[in-house]
């Protein structure tokens, strides 16, 4: 009997850990969502460039970027989208071109028409540790993104 009381009280410890880092990875992935349009909003003073480190852990690999203007008028068109799900997201839902990537999953979590990117259109910034370090240059009305 009290072998399946310890039973019952490890597997609830179990589980409220799996939800405490649920909520955790949720509230994280929110709160980084939020950094990463608040810079794009507020560094876009021409000629400005501000270095950011993004935190978002709960094994996420990449943070991409696609450039709003050419994927609004397709010209030129963004040729290297990094992953396919990416371009079928565009296509269907529209409004996303940020996302974040862990493993074969990737997540739309926002649009800002304000992101640029520079070269081919299409940016992925890869983390380091639980971190992301990108660089947003100002370009006067909207911010570039760069890794660092």
């Amino acid at each position: 009997m009290v072998a399946i009381l310890i039973g019952l009280l490890f597997l609830f410890g179990i589980i409220s850990a799996k939800n405490l880092l649920t909520q955790t990875c949720k509230a994280q992935k929110a709160l980084s969502q939020k950094d990463i349009m608040d810079a794009i909003s507020d560094y876009n003073s021409k000629d400005s460039a501000h270095t950011e480190s993004i935190i978002l852990s709960c094994d996420y690999t990449e943070i991409c970027f696609l450039d709003a203007e050419r994927l609004k008028t397709n010209s030129p068109p963004i040729t290297n989208i990094p992953y396919k799900v990416m371009q079928d997201v565009v296509t269907i839902q529209g409004d996303y071109n940020i996302f974040f990537v862990k493993g074969d999953v990737v997540e739309p979590i926002g649009f800002s028409n304000k992101l640029t990117v520079e070269g081919d259109g299409s940016l992925c910034v890869t983390s380091t540790g639980n971190s992301f370090k990108i660089i947003f240059v100002g370009k006067g009305r909207t911010t570039a993104v760069r890794t660092s």
